[in-house]
């Protein structure tokens, strides 16, 4: 085209931008928006922004941020788009600090934030476990008159989770309803979550049941949750009882809910129930991985008296099969083996 004597004008010389920006080469895309500027060629705000929002999903923040100036240089005026996606990059790096002063900066710009943009925030204070932070946006987000969804709520909650504040999160549950936002799966395995990290299993059943009768989407997930509750306290039992609630409504299991049934079994000694538990997985195609095969050997290494043979054979049958023990597995292979046959296996695994 330019031999010919033709000069690519901006939409054309765009067109390589966004090719770059599909395939995630900043670099490339910058040189061509250099090549832009020396042809003495302006881009168009549809550049700019393709380009900002191509370094904010690599979580390239500073050349974002570059960019973004060298676009109100030129006379833009950046979207909520743009803004949205700066703070979402922040969030994803933990980074509230950032992500407010955009925000601010939104502001400045007579930009008005959506309910994205206070839930990017809400995320942004929830990865840094500061839960105040969080009600600030949460409650500005409302005052504002934006109504959050239950995305929005669901970051709330857990972020309240996260710290084990359980009052805490039941309250913004509460105000969800009161909203008239239906809780989704996720909302209830952050509650569960909570109900787990204070070892309160009775208040995690109670919100499993609330979750199944409100009709909720459920996933191996949500009780997962409720199961790895009941390991923690070793009410191996009730982890039982959840697990066959969970087959009983028709959701398949995976190997973390597996592991986490096995535990409270494992931690009891009980290698006959832990056998039975792989047993069934290995029926429904679930391969078992190094933490299944850590908690099996715990089992026959507790159980008294002590199923040497077993813990060997099991760990023998791991190696034939490919898998790589981590070291959690070769520590507790000693207690069930003892210290010098655990070192013959170990040396056999990497033979």
């Amino acid at each position: 085209m330019v031999l010919a004597g033709h000069c690519p004008n901006e939409q054309c010389r765009s067109l390589f931008v966004g090719a770059a920006v599909k395939a995630q080469d900043i670099d490339a895309a910058e040189a061509w928006m250099q090549r832009m500027s020396d042809a003495r060629v302006e881009p168009t705000a549809l550049s700019y922004m393709m380009l900002i929002n191509a370094c904010t999903r690599l979580s390239s923040i500073s050349r974002a941020e570059l960019w973004l100036r060298r676009m109100t240089d030129a006379g833009f005026t950046p979207d909520i788009a743009c803004f949205n996606s700066l703070i979402h990059a922040s969030s994803s790096q933990c980074d509230v600090d950032t992500a407010e002063r955009w925000f601010r900066e939104m502001g400045k710009h007579g930009i008005a934030p959506t309910v994205m943009t206070f839930t990017s925030l809400l995320d942004a204070c929830a990865k840094s476990l500061d839960v105040e932070r969080a009600e600030k946006w949460l409650e500005s987000m409302i005052e504002q008159g934006i109504s959050p969804n239950v995305v929005s709520f669901s970051t709330m909650i857990n972020a309240c989770a996260k710290v084990g504040d359980l009052a805490r999160a039941e309250h913004w549950h509460d105000h969800m309803r009161e909203q008239g936002v239906q809780p989704n799966a996720y909302c209830y395995s952050a509650l569960i979550n909570a109900c787990s990290r204070v070892g309160n299993v009775q208040s995690a059943c109670l919100w499993l049941q609330r979750a199944e009768d409100t009709g909720a989407a459920m996933d191996g997930v949500v009780y997962g949750c409720v199961i790895n509750a009941c390991g923690k306290v070793g009410d191996a039992e009730r982890a039982m009882s959840v697990f066959r609630q969970m087959q009983a409504q028709g959701i398949k299991s995976h190997i973390v809910v597996c592991a986490a049934l096995a535990r409270p079994f494992a931690y009891q000694g009980d290698w006959v129930q832990v056998e039975r538990i792989r047993e069934e997985m290995e029926g429904e195609g679930i391969a078992v991985n190094d933490y299944f095969l850590y908690t099996q050997i715990l089992a026959y290494g507790r159980a008294k008296p002590r199923q040497t043979d077993r813990a060997e054979a099991v760990f023998r049958d791991a190696i034939a099969r490919g898998l790589r023990p981590n070291e959690q597995v070769f520590r507790v292979l000693g207690t069930a083996v003892g210290r010098t046959r655990c070192l013959q296996l170990c040396e056999l695994s990497r033979s």
